[in-house]
């Protein structure tokens, strides 16, 4: 009888564990971290052209389908780039496509493109591309229009480029950045998740490319979650460890999940679409641009990347 009480117990934790977490919607990556918790620092880290700008994009869509308010403070792209690269995720065709006269759809994949327009037009988004680097300005920025908005969370990509007027140790610059991104996220009681880019070592052998918790030099002691993002083919692997081919693929490190699971997910991207999904291999979209047009559409769509600016 008290084994079974500890079970209803853990069970009622479970599920009240449940409601404060956001699912990133990967089945396999959602079930070793059970979602992005609230109150939570999540550091997201990998090397040049592995994914990493990617994976948070497709994060970003998977939340805001959950009909969940986010904010997004983009230092590398801008707010036009965000919202194309959106709807290419969305819809399969590339953001060139559909802002080039030349471009032709048949009335199957004009349908499939607006209904896909109408649903990123209901994403409750707040791109900012403008904002504060300095870290004193980020946190007074980022309290006046949480304490407006009350997003559900905050993703930051680019932790590397905030920085503090009087310290000029940059490892040390950062792990104090980290602790008032921490600090905040008990703060508002939402995940925020940040990343970061870890320089490329030429010495190291194509099978040593892989990241370490070394590669963090310590920043991450003030996260609650590390997941490294690692594309074995940019290295000339086209097989992983365990003999899958690495075309499109995409692993997720699961390195620190506090008590939880550590791992590797195996996802797969799109590179044409930058779509990341559970399935494997991605394909090229069914919605191939081929077919003239029979009900015209008004190409170039010159005034949609300005739908999501708030």
């Amino acid at each position: 009888m008290k084994h079974i009480n500890n079970l209803m117990e853990q069970d009622e934790k479970n599920n009240r564990l449940n409601l404060r977490a956001i699912p990133t919607g990967y089945t396999e990556l959602d079930s070793k971290i059970r979602g992005l918790k609230k109150g939570e620092l999540i550091l997201i880290a990998g090397k040049n052209n592995n994914g990493l700008i990617e994976f948070m994009s497709n994060l970003i869509i998977n939340i805001n389908k959950q009909n969940k308010s986010v904010l997004f403070n983009s230092y590398w792209r801008t707010s036009r780039e965000v919202v194309d690269d959106s709807l290419s995720n969305l819809v399969g065709i590339p953001a060139e496509k559909y802002y080039s006269e030349s471009t032709k759809l048949n009335e199957v994949q004009q349908s499939y493109f607006l209904k896909e327009l109408d649903t990123i037009k209901h994403f409750n988004l707040t791109v900012n591309d403008k904002a504060a680097i300095e870290l004193h300005s980020l946190v007074a920025e980022l309290r006046k229009t949480h304490s407006k908005h009350r997003y559900d969370i905050i993703f930051l990509d680019s932790v590397d480029v905030i920085y503090l007027t009087n310290i000029y140790d940059t490892v040390e610059e950062k792990k104090i950045v980290m602790k008032t991104l921490r600090l905040l996220s008990d703060e508002f009681d939402i995940p925020i998740v940040v990343l970061s880019k870890i320089k490329d070592n030429r010495n190291l052998s194509i099978n040593e490319q892989k990241p370490t918790y070394h590669d963090l030099n310590g920043i991450d002691v003030y996260s609650d979650r590390t997941f490294f993002v690692y594309r074995p083919s940019v290295y000339g692997l086209t097989e992983d460890e365990d003999g899958n081919q690495t075309d499109g693929m995409i692993k997720i490190i699961i390195e620190n999940n506090g008590v939880g699971e550590r791992g590797t997910i195996n996802l797969y991207l799109n590179e044409v679409t930058g779509r990341i999904t559970d399935s494997s291999p991605i394909k090229d979209s069914n919605l191939k641009i081929s077919e003239p047009l029979r009900i015209s559409l008004s190409f170039p769509l010159t005034n949609l990347s300005f739908i999501l600016l708030k």
